[in-house]
């Protein structure tokens, strides 16, 4: 799986496509090697309240489905609550710095 973890963040990094889907069995492989690159924002989301809340506080561009506990419906019900949650910026944005900034510091 950290193939395709590394093919879809790299596509996110490049500006090839806004937001990525892994999926793996818990979803934490995928989700693990996906923070491992710059700028991605990646979670395991098992429901809809995560993967909205997800979005909304942390501007993740990438999610991350735990295929063996969720059916294919319960996978496009997250989704959806994903894809349509907006970022709330305002006390999230000076976090998602301060994310960057240990980022920039430590990811070398």
């Amino acid at each position: 799986y950290p193939i395709y973890a590394q093919k879809v963040c790299k596509s996110v990094q490049n500006k090839e496509c806004e937001k990525g889907i892994l999926v793996c069995g818990t979803g934490f492989g995928m989700n693990i090697c996906a923070n491992k690159f710059e700028g991605i924002r990646s979670a395991s989301c098992w429901n809809e309240d995560v993967a909205r809340l997800f979005k909304e506080h942390n501007n993740g561009n990438v999610i991350s489905l735990p295929g063996r506990f969720i059916d294919i419906n319960q996978a496009i019900k997250i989704l959806e609550a994903w894809l349509d949650a907006e970022f709330l910026s305002g006390r999230h944005t000076e976090r998602l710095q301060m994310i960057e900034n240990i980022e920039k510091e430590f990811m070398k």
